[in-house]
């Protein structure tokens, strides 16, 4: 995989709410099925869908980040793929789970209700963030 490391650094994790670090604890209180995916509304460049997939308690095995600045999406999209190069030093030790990056505006979608839009494949969800 090619990565530009030029960019990396430049994009900087910035936390609407709180950090992930507060985050966490409240969801490893929550009861979720071992098969673990999560919408991650309006991500912009936080660092939570990075957590929920490599926290040894939650182990997630899909996040999808969800927001409509392109260029912002882009650079998460470079920085996870670095940190992944990093965590992975051997072929055994490869993570089956999945960070996606979907540049959209959610109010755009339309009226319906559910979440059964074309990209995400009809994948069900039991976290949103």
């Amino acid at each position: 995989v090619d990565v530009d490391t030029t960019t990396i650094n430049t994009i900087k994790p910035f936390e609407w709410l709180t950090s992930s670090e507060s985050i966490i604890p409240i969801i490893e209180s929550l009861d979720i099925p071992e098969k673990r995916a999560a919408l991650h509304v309006g991500c912009g460049s936080s660092t939570l869908g990075e957590a929920l997939i490599t926290s040894d308690k939650l182990q997630f095995q899909l996040v999808a980040n969800i927001d409509k600045d392109e260029e912002t999406l882009e650079r998460m999209k470079e920085r996870w793929l670095s940190s992944k190069i990093n965590m992975e030093t051997t072929p055994q030790e490869k993570t089956t789970n999945r960070m996606q990056f979907r540049c959209m505006d959610w109010c755009c979608v339309g009226d319906d209700d559910d979440c059964n839009h074309p990209l995400f494949d009809n994948q069900e969800f039991n976290l949103v963030l």
